[in-house]
């Protein structure tokens, strides 16, 4: 059983974090003063993308309704957390700095890329250079891309082929399972330039396997597609607007799709 005092600190610790945000106070506070909003009337309002404004929304979803017209309205604990920010008696701490392990562990995600990714079609570019430099690699090192696993294969340009069809099925993936769990349709190309640079480290490993014993590339692999899923969640993340433990588990749906496809071929 939870301490009242210590499930008092940690309701109060998770409000802090949603309300740090400033898109996440406004959206509370533009529900709270109309009663209501729809979604287009708070995406014009907060100017931000699409795929930004439904990350933020899920984040509120415990604060969050829905009336019979679709708009987002506050529900019991919505109305008391606008209360309180009326009141002043939640104050948002706007200036307080990231702890270290926080800051690293939004680079190890690649969280600030992804978000400069999927507000830029320029990032598509890196994409495709991401594509490029794993299609080299998996036709020097011969190996064969399996979606989220290699083979050594005897035919290196088949190889080189594999490896952007792979990020290709990664994305149709992606795509179709966001659209038929959560509803998150849309937004192609910012979800099309953020698992484009989730693949780096996909791309990077045939390199790595060139240079050091079969061993080590295989305990490394493990860690390289560990690496992995935690760019494909924090990619279609930031992309679609899901909060990561959702994206998390479209990124091992895909695990098991790929396994489950392996086992029926017998290569695993």
């Amino acid at each position: 059983m939870v301490e009242p005092a210590r499930k008092s600190r940690r309701d109060y610790d998770v409000i802090h974090t949603l309300l740090r945000n400033d898109a996440r106070r406004q959206i509370i506070e533009t529900i709270g003063q109309g009663g209501r909003a729809g979604f287009k009337d708070l995406k014009a309002k907060l100017n931000i993308g699409v795929g930004t404004l439904y990350y933020h929304l899920d984040m509120l979803s415990d604060y969050l309704g829905q009336d019979d017209e679709r708009k987002y309205v506050l529900n019991d604990k919505g109305k008391l957390l606008y209360r309180a920010l009326q009141s002043e008696s939640v104050i948002p701490v706007k200036t307080e700095s990231r702890r270290p392990v926080a800051n690293l562990t939004r680079w190890i995600a690649l969280s600030p890329v992804f978000i400069k990714a999927a507000g830029s079609g320029r990032m598509i570019t890196f994409s495709l250079l991401v594509a490029l430099f794993g299609s080299v690699g998996s036709y020097v090192a011969k190996l064969q891309p399996l979606i989220l696993f290699f083979n050594p294969t005897a035919e290196p340009l088949v190889a080189a082929v594999l490896f952007p069809l792979n990020l290709v099925i990664i994305l149709g993936l992606s795509d179709a399972l966001l659209s038929i769990v959560y509803d998150r349709p849309g937004e192609h190309l910012a979800l099309a330039s953020c698992v484009g640079i989730s693949m780096l480290p996909m791309a990077i490993f045939p390199f790595l396997y060139l240079g050091v014993p079969i061993a080590v590339s295989r305990a490394a692999f493990l860690i390289i597609q560990a690496w992995f899923l935690i760019l494909l969640s924090s990619a279609i993340s930031v992309a679609k607007g899901v909060r990561l433990d959702r994206s998390f588990t479209i990124s091992l749906t895909i695990l098991y799709i790929n396994i489950a496809l392996l086992l029926v071929l017998g290569i695993l």
